[in-house]
């Protein structure tokens, strides 16, 4: 169960800066104006596009640091080998319940 934002945890986010805000602001109308085209409603898969990746202003094309001191936290995979290190030790207990191995399939 996801547990509710309280005050406390509101009040550790960081103030986006100006520009940072400009930059929402003109994604947000982008998104808006795209909706409208579509007669109100846009898949959720077009919103993701939009916000990740619209020229100058997306997630991954506006031109911000993504990682590093000033960047965002990062959880992925490809950053070190602890990740699949958990997932190894995780089966390795299966593994042992089983007394065999076996095929596995996990895949998302």
């Amino acid at each position: 169960m996801v547990e509710p934002l309280i005050k406390s945890d509101l009040q550790a986010l960081v103030e986006p800066d100006n520009e940072a805000k400009k930059r929402s602001q003109l994604l947000t109308q982008c998104i808006i104006k795209k909706c409208d085209q579509s007669g109100g409603q846009i898949r959720f898969s077009e919103f993701m596009n939009i916000a990740l990746y619209e020229p100058g202003l997306g997630y991954y094309s506006g031109g911000l640091q993504k990682f590093g001191y000033k960047g965002d936290f990062i959880t992925a995979p490809e950053v070190s080998s602890l990740f699949g290190q958990c997932l190894a030790g995780r089966w390795m207990r299966y593994f042992k319940i089983l007394s065999a191995y076996q095929m596995i399939n996990y895949s998302l």
